[in-house]
């Protein structure tokens, strides 16, 4: 008969202050850094894992769903975080716990816009995503006029940023795909 035995994970919070500050060493001063502690760190332990960075002073976090930036919020984590995949039936939470949507289709847009004006928002901070490349969601290029008309007509927000999601960066024989990305 053999003995089961148990799978452990230890967390390094010393390691994750060091790759963090390490991280921070290679970059300019000014660059932004956000933290992807999306499925609750990986299965970790996402709060602990934000309450380290934020005292670090990580800029930003990002997370999949609502309910990993409600559980955040909850731990007191007042960084801004990114939803990368918020759902609209989520909206209402989204604006209430002050995170920041990830809006990649024209019904995101306008669901997300809809449901900021019934909760009297002003400025409201949103991301917006283009596909470029990896083909699972986002804006193309062509919608950017739309897109530009939708927002400059809405009070209720403001783009903070944009983004995509890079296809084969870590492949050296795709970089010019990846830099046309």
């Amino acid at each position: 008969m053999s003995k089961v035995k148990e799978t452990t994970l230890f967390i390094d919070l010393k390691a994750l202050e060091h790759n963090f500050n390490f991280i921070k060493s290679k970059i300019s001063s000014d660059t932004k850094l956000m933290a992807v502690v999306k499925a609750f760190a990986y299965g970790t332990d996402s709060c602990a894992i934000a309450k380290k960075l934020e005292s670090l002073d990580v800029d930003y976090f990002a997370v999949a769903y609502a309910k990993e930036g409600i559980a955040l919020r909850d731990a007191g984590i007042t960084k801004p975080i990114l939803v990368l995949h918020p759902q609209s039936a989520y909206f209402e939470s989204i604006i209430e716990r002050c995170l920041e949507p990830n809006l990649y289709s024209f019904f995101t847009l306008k669901t997300f816009i809809k449901v900021a004006k019934e909760k009297a928002q002003n400025n409201y901070p949103i991301q917006l995503k283009f596909n470029t490349g990896l083909n699972r969601l986002g804006f193309s290029y062509e919608d950017i006029d739309d897109i530009s008309n939708i927002i400059n007509h809405s009070s209720e927000v403001k783009l903070n940023s944009i983004l995509s999601h890079l296809a084969a960066s870590e492949d050296p024989n795709e970089m010019d795909f990846t830099k046309s990305q």
